[in-house]
């Protein structure tokens, strides 16, 4: 059986020689993931600050949608496009473990979480999110496939906890 070409490849190749788009994607996959993070944690930082009760569900979220996708991850150990296809990514990244991406669904997931909480604040998650889940493909780490089912996780679990189960729930949290 013979592998089928990596339609993306060419593009890829083709950022390599773009030093100062190569600069803007590498700034964007490292900055924004971190984004995200600096939102998550500060989210749960003002909802302790604030005695909100929501904190509960706005850290068990994302850290279930972790542990999904981890537990994911270790059984189905993908190889990384730059693995398969044997190029040089844009960025230095270990190999394996490339479905589902963890980036994708952890960012999906804060920006249900941030929706949930704040929805204009939300609403620029998901934008984030999507640029995070797009340099993970254009820095040749990530299949769109990977981006996509992590994507969908990370969506799946936030819109399942906070706006079905949640509302469910006897506790108050809504």
């Amino acid at each position: 059986m013979t592998k089928q070409p990596y339609q993306l490849l060419p593009l890829l190749l083709s950022l390599q020689q773009k030093p100062h788009l190569k600069t803007v994607l590498l700034a964007l996959d490292a900055l924004l993931p971190e984004g995200m993070m600096v939102l998550f944690y500060g989210s749960l930082a003002f909802l302790v600050l604030t005695f909100d009760p929501r904190v509960l569900p706005a850290a068990f979220f994302p850290a279930a949608t972790l542990a999904l996708v981890k537990t994911m991850r270790k059984y189905s150990s993908k190889p990384r496009p730059f693995e398969v296809y044997d190029f040089v990514p844009l960025r230095p990244h270990s190999g394996g473990h490339s479905f589902p991406s963890c980036h994708a669904s952890s960012s999906f997931v804060i920006a249900v979480e941030l929706f949930y909480l704040c929805r204009p604040l939300g609403l620029l998650a998901f934008v984030l999110s999507a640029i995070i889940a797009v340099t993970r493909v254009l820095t040749g780490v990530h299949f769109p496939k990977d981006v996509l089912a992590g994507s969908a996780i990370g969506l799946f679990v936030g819109f399942m906890g906070y706006f079905v189960l949640l509302p469910l729930c006897p506790f108050g949290w809504v």
